[in-house]
């Protein structure tokens, strides 16, 4: 399987309940595309939110990072968090 070229992804994830158990799935995400000669915060975006569940409330808290880097310009969305890969 390959990934297809022009396409950016974003992934995120928190810490909290069922978002707990993601990081190390999404670790192996993010290896696989970097595999695929993609570069993270161009092609691909993988974030972990501290603190942050898996619900509609933690989505909307954050919900600007993932449009602005896929409808934007493609650049990598500026962190409002320090803990953020």
């Amino acid at each position: 399987m390959s990934f297809p070229k022009g396409e950016r992804m974003y992934f995120d994830y928190g810490n909290e309940g069922l978002d707990a158990s993601y990081e190390l799935l999404q670790s192996k995400v993010a290896a696989w595309l970097a595999g695929q000669d993609l570069k993270e915060g161009k092609d691909f975006v993988v974030r972990r939110f501290p603190g942050a569940a898996h619900n509609e409330s933690a989505w909307r808290a954050r919900l600007d990072e993932p449009l602005t880097f896929l409808l934007g310009d493609g650049s990598r969305p500026d962190s409002r968090h320090p803990d953020l890969r």
